[in-house]
């Protein structure tokens, strides 16, 4: 419950910070709100929610809020602009998280040899961090999987021949990333 509280509440802060109102008829969302909430970038991380002290910390994804900006960038740079590829590439990263075998950080896990191009070229530095950054990070605070364990991605384009696809399950594309365990 306190995490479907924890969501709705950054929902909410979110529509507050960027001082935007949606006009919702039947399930239908103005197509200019969200394009305007869609693209804006607000830098002002102490708005995020992430895991707060009444939570049992064992329970928390991120407990920092460095780690919750470099996993936003990432997500940003990896999994595009939508909340869906921002949702896939970032819990992708937690699934590796909570596997173990990639490190026990956030940093750990994005600064791997070989693993993040966007992190060890440094694009990921000027990454656009946008409203479905937050509400991708506050879904998956709040308890959000339907990547079936996925543990690595790739550009759709490069998949054919890849050690990705001999050696491991295919699970989904999303955004133009093609996501396995």
């Amino acid at each position: 419950m306190k995490r479907i509280i924890g969501i709705i509440g950054t929902l909410i802060l979110l529509v507050s910070v960027y001082n935007t109102t949606f006009t919702v008829n039947t399930a239908t969302v103005e197509q200019s709100t969200v394009k305007a909430i869609d693209t804006v970038s607000y830098p002002d991380y102490s708005l995020l929610y992430t895991c707060k002290d009444d939570i049992k910390k064992d329970t928390c994804l991120i407990v920092n809020i460095q780690d919750a900006q470099l996993l936003m960038k990432i997500a940003r740079q990896e999994g595009g602009p939508t909340l869906d590829g921002q949702l896939w590439s970032m819990r992708t990263i937690f699934n590796r998280l909570s596997n173990g075998s990639f490190g026990n950080s956030i940093w750990e896990i994005v600064s791997s040899d070989g693993q993040f191009e966007v992190f060890t070229s440094g694009a990921y530095i000027n990454a656009d961090v946008n409203a479905n950054s937050h509400i991708a990070l506050a879904m998956i605070e709040g308890g959000w999987d339907d990547t079936d364990g996925a543990l690595y991605w790739h550009a759709e384009d490069s998949s054919e021949g890849s050690w990705h696809e001999n050696n491991l399950t295919y699970i989904a594309t999303v955004e133009g990333n093609r996501y396995y365990k």
